[in-house]
């Protein structure tokens, strides 16, 4: 028996009035709360910087929806 292994990268472009269609918030707005949230996490921290935004997933207090 022989088993072929494929790998395969599918990279989709969405046009923006699609997007905006299905989202509740325009990704612009998306950005800039999300850069507004992690600037005031890192002042009120203290960190001195801007960790990755994957640190933010282990956050409790901020709002992942």
């Amino acid at each position: 028996m022989q088993v072929d292994q494929i790998s395969l990268i599918l990279r989709l472009t969405v046009p923006e009035k699609i997007l905006q269609r299905q989202l509740k918030s325009s990704p612009a707005k998306v950005g800039e709360e999300l850069a507004s949230v992690i600037d005031q996490y890192s002042s009120e921290h203290k960190l001195g910087y801007y960790p990755a935004i994957e640190f933010f997933r282990q956050v409790p207090e901020i709002d992942q929806a």
